[in-house]
Formats: structure tokens, sequence, C-alpha cells
């Protein structure tokens, strides 16, 4: 959940540029016929969102045009048409390349915070177009909140950087796994969270994360092993311990920061627990 800085493209500017492309005279004259009403519901959007209500923003029917041809400008335009410097752009806009929405895989498309299906009007406005990777894309599909509880995180509105919303629990048996969740750290808002949990179920973040521990896990055990022998448990501690600082600066709700918080905390792993990690 990676907050991102709202793109400054002047919704009508966008959404003309993409008309314009239309090769169809009648066509175009019936998009470039909308601006104004594009504007005013991209006006409506901004406002809805920086007022934390964007499930309260109701669906509108087009008048005097179809709203296929309206949603229709997205990927025939930007995507593929002459516009496509501008999906470049957005697309480009994540920090690093990680999706915002589960930061941990490559952003591959945009995703409408908002379905192209029910705001056709808002299919190429920048504000409504999130850099997103394929999976996070095809899991969010056209959810749309009905409270406000219920709102997946939004990258261009949303910063939740500074909580510790996602925790690593450790099992130590036969092998070691990891499974996370969100947690409540104190003094967060029931509603922030709330809303972590259902994002981070909707996009089915747990089982992600816990495979990409079981890979670190198993990738890292060597070190794990070196350490230990060297400076016994309390230097492999140590080294956990620093992992989780490092990871913490970045990106304190990374699965990484969350699995080296967990296994710092943990004396059994620390104690030689570790030895029970799959080998490769």
């Amino acid at each position: 959940m990676l907050s991102i800085a709202l793109p400054e493209d002047d919704a009508g500017v966008v959404f003309s540029a993409c008309a314009t492309r239309t090769k169809s005279v009648v066509k175009r004259a019936a998009l470039l016929a909308q601006r104004a009403w594009v504007e005013e519901r991209a006006a409506l959007y901004i406002e809805h969102a920086q007022q934390n209500s964007l499930h309260a923003f109701a669906p509108d029917d087009p008048v005097d045009i179809e709203a296929a041809e309206l949603s229709g400008v997205y990927g025939r335009v930007l995507v593929k048409g002459g516009e496509r410097p501008t999906y470049l752009r957005l697309k480009g806009s994540a920090r690093y390349g990680r999706c915002p929405l589960c930061a941990q895989r490559d952003v591959k498309t945009l995703d409408h915070y908002l379905s192209k299906d029910d705001y056709p009007e808002l299919s190429v406005f920048p504000a409504n177009l999130v850099p997103c990777c394929f999976d996070c894309n095809h899991e969010k599909g056209t959810y749309r909140a009905q409270h406000a509880n219920q709102r997946l995180f939004h990258p261009y509105f949303d910063d939740w950087s500074q909580h510790s919303l996602i925790q690593a629990s450790l099992n130590i048996g036969e092998g070691v796994t990891v499974t996370y969740s969100v947690q409540h750290p104190e003094g967060v808002d029931l509603e922030v969270v709330t809303r972590a949990r259902r994002h981070f179920r909707k996009l089915n973040l747990g089982q992600l994360y816990s495979d990409n521990a079981a890979v670190e896990l198993v990738d890292k055990k060597l070190s794990f092993q070196e350490t230990f022998d060297a400076d016994g448990p309390e230097g492999l501690q140590d080294e956990m311990e620093r992992e989780a600082r490092s990871r913490w600066r970045r990106n304190r709700n990374s699965w990484q920061c969350a699995l080296y918080t967990s296994l710092s905390l943990s004396d059994e792993f620390c104690g030689g627990g570790f030895e029970r990690i799959d080998d490769p």
C-alpha cells in the first residue's frame, strides 16, 4: 500500500485529446460534446476523494452518447492509440516500478479505481487511473465500495505509511511457515484498519506475502546458520533486528519488514529454529 503523487493532468484536456483522435467525425463530435460533463464529474470525484467519500459518489448515466463510446476511448486511444505517452507516463509514476496496491509485483497496467463500466466518463481521467500489476488489477476487478470502511486503498489519496499495519506470524514445526494479517496498532483509526483488511483480503495479499516469505527463508537459511555459528542466538537476533530496521525505513508495511520483525522477536527461531527451514 504505497502512496503516489496525484497526477496534475487536467481532466478535460486529457479527455479532449483522446476524443480528438477518434477517426469517425460523428463519434468525435459526440465525444467532444461531453467535455463539460466529464469535467464536472471529474471535479466531483476529486471532491469526494479528498473527503474520503468516494463510496458515496454515485454513477450517472451519459446523455446523447453510449457509455461504451466513452469507456472505449481508454483502450482505443489512451492505451493503444495516439495518447499512449500519457498512459506510459501514468504507468511509470510508481516508485521503483512497484505496484502500489501490493508493493511487491511490477507495474504492468493501469487500474480504474472506479470501474470504467460504472463510470465510463472517467475512463481516461488520470486521478482514476492507478498504476498496478496484472494480478492486483484482476483481483480487484470492478469492485465498488458501498460503505466508507469498504473502500480499498487509493494510492493518490491515502497515505498509511506511518502505520505499521502488516503483521507476520511465525510457526515453527516440522518446517517454518509465515502467515500474514493486518493488525490494529494503538492509535490508528478503526476505519483505516478495516479498509486495510478489506484491501488485504480482496487482493489476496496474505498468500502473496506468505509465498514470498517462504522463498526468502530458504534463500537466507545459510546466512542464518553462519551468523548463528559465529555469534550465537544473540548475534542472529541482532541481525534480524538490523534487517527489520533497514526495511522499515523504506516501507514499514512491506512483507519483508513484517517478516524480519517477527523473526527478531522469536527466541525459538534465533535459538536454532531456523534449522527447520526447508533446504533449497
